[in-house]
């Protein structure tokens, strides 16, 4: 199941895996943490990791929020923003990170993607923007707001 609102994000590696990720974790221009979408029931046998497919995972990065278009305003919470990790591409992991310039960096062909205005390409192969999930801010704790804006992942280019 795709991430639902309401949903809190969670380290996905490292030292704190599985960690419900604070507002306060996320630094400014800092690399984008990996994240996955996480319901948490009062019931925590009831909790339910949405890992099981990589279409899932997020980036989650701090900008300033007059750093970002103006069409980003209603996914953003105070200059947090989610992308999928998935490149439109084939499919890479969207790893690379250029703070000066706010780009993602798809590590497999070089795709960049700007992180101020809806990770639009820059710099293809990559046939379209990543898919942005819309935030919320609840008690501290980063939340999924909405739906991705898009369609996850990519389409097999036919030569």
């Amino acid at each position: 199941m795709r991430p639902q609102p309401g949903d809190n994000l969670v380290f996905a590696f490292g030292d704190r895996e599985g960690q419900v990720i604070q507002s306060d974790d996320i630094k400014l221009n800092a690399a984008p943490i990996e994240a996955y979408p996480k319901y948490i029931a009062e019931n925590t046998a009831d909790s339910i990791l949405r890992d099981r497919s990589r279409l899932n995972m997020v980036l989650v990065m701090r900008l300033t929020p007059e750093s970002l278009s103006a069409t980003m305003a209603d996914k953003t919470a105070d200059g947090l923003v989610a992308y999928s990790a998935v490149c439109t591409h084939t499919g890479c992991t969207v790893e690379g990170w250029d703070a000066e310039n706010k780009q993602m960096i798809c590590p497999c062909h070089g795709s960049l993607y700007d992180a101020t205005n809806g990770a639009n390409v820059l710099k293809g192969p990559a046939p379209k923007p990543l898919a942005m999930l819309p935030l919320r801010i609840d008690a501290g704790a980063i939340m999924v707001a909405g739906s991705f804006s898009r369609k996850v992942g990519f389409q097999q280019q036919r030569y």
